[in-house]
């Protein structure tokens, strides 16, 4: 008679065993690896809106309607993902504009200055560009574990990026 070969349940058991705490320390890992990496774009891409919203405002002073500005009023909408340079603050005349591609996870852009939905922006000298106590913030909808967090604001005067103060945005990890 021939001895059959195979593991028994307690081997079987082990080996499971093993598998479930390895997953248990590698999931969480992956997921502080997965924010750290969206809160890297987060802040890359707060950052670029900055620098373009400042290089349209220049391109903007160009545009023979809009030549005699100093001030543009710097939008973003969120259904064509245009940047728009307007000439006034009420966002009529719009001077230039310039195409954005965030990634699929960024829902929303948000320029604001105070409680308006946009950034003014001032020429010194038809180059140097001026946020006037603007702020850029990106809402990207991003989760940590099981909480879901929102984006990064930027302030342009001293080139921080930081949490707003609503709790749910995150903009480093801790």
């Amino acid at each position: 008679m021939r001895k059959e070969k195979g593991f028994t349940l307690i081997e079987l058991l082990i080996v499971m065993a093993i598998i479930a705490i390895l997953a248990a320390i590698a999931i969480p890992q992956f997921n502080k690896y997965r924010a750290n990496a969206m809160l890297s774009n987060v802040q890359q891409l707060t950052k670029s809106i900055a620098g373009q919203a400042a290089d349209l405002t220049t391109i903007a002073a160009q545009n023979p309607s809009c030549s005699s500005c100093s001030d543009f009023y710097a939008d973003f909408d969120n259904a064509t993902k245009y940047l728009i340079a307007y000439k006034d603050q009420n966002l009529q005349l719009a001077c230039d504009k310039v195409k954005l591609n965030p990634p699929e996870w960024v829902n929303t852009i948000e320029l604001k200055t105070g409680t308006n939905n946009y950034v003014k922006l001032s020429l010194i000298g038809g180059h140097t560009v001026s946020f006037n106590n603007g702020t850029i913030v990106v809402l990207s909808n991003y989760k940590i574990g099981s909480t879901t967090y929102f984006g990064c604001i930027y302030y342009p005067d001293n080139g921080t990026l930081d949490d707003p103060s609503d709790p749910n945005y995150k903009c480093h990890i801790e």
